[in-house]
């Protein structure tokens, strides 16, 4: 008997885990995959005081700038597991220590911010992204500029549709073995409802610089 009573709490405890307020399944729907996302590389360049540059030291840079923005945009938007109750840390970890505190202050900027917790899931639409790197005299990478393009769709989970559109500009500079951001320009909206498309949807407009 005593068992069958411990099954019982053990069996009640379940439940309630998966059904309170914020539960990390809700019963009765499917939990939806995350997609895999990387920015597809549109453009890249080299350019040194001397003139541009080529080679495998621009692709390999470029590689490796692709790499922060695309955690940057991931745990922004993407991967649920990354939002952390709107704190996002994974978005902070892709700045140097002084646009951290900057982007801190702002992070509904470059993820869903206080709508995360309303978001079911995003599936990306378009990633673009443009770089240009910046060497010095004897060609090794001293900075970069990345322009990206992100169009993403979703679903609330309250059921129906909502969307992102989002455009940056991002300088960025090596720093232990990696690419951290240390400017940008940004600009983009989280909304409910369909996605307009066409030549007449709205893009968003480059914000003030950061």
């Amino acid at each position: 008997m005593l068992g069958i009573l411990v099954l019982g709490a053990l069996g009640a405890g379940a439940w309630w885990f998966f059904l309170r307020p914020g539960a990390p399944i809700a019963i009765g729907q499917e939990e939806h995959p995350v997609a895999d996302f990387s920015f597809d590389l549109s453009k890249v360049n080299g350019t040194a005081p001397g003139g541009a540059v080529s080679g495998d030291g621009v692709d390999d840079a470029a590689e490796d700038i692709r790499e922060t923005l695309d955690a940057l945009y991931v745990a922004g938007y993407i991967d649920p597991s990354k939002w952390e109750g709107g704190t996002f840390p994974e978005v902070l970890e892709q700045f140097d220590e002084a646009a951290a505190e900057r982007a801190s202050a702002g992070l509904d900027q470059f993820t869903l911010g206080d709508q995360a917790e309303q978001v079911a899931f995003v599936e990306p639409v378009v990633g673009v992204l443009k770089i240009r790197v910046l060497f010095d005299a004897e060609t090794d990478p001293v900075g970069a500029v990345a322009t990206t393009r992100f169009v993403a769709d979703g679903q609330l989970d309250r059921g129906g549709p909502m969307h992102v559109i989002h455009r940056g500009t991002y300088y960025l500079s090596p720093q232990g073995g990696s690419w951290r951001i240390g400017g940008y320009d940004v600009a983009g909206a989280v909304a409910s409802g369909p996605r307009l498309t066409g030549p007449g949807a709205a893009q968003p407009e480059p914000g003030p610089s950061s």
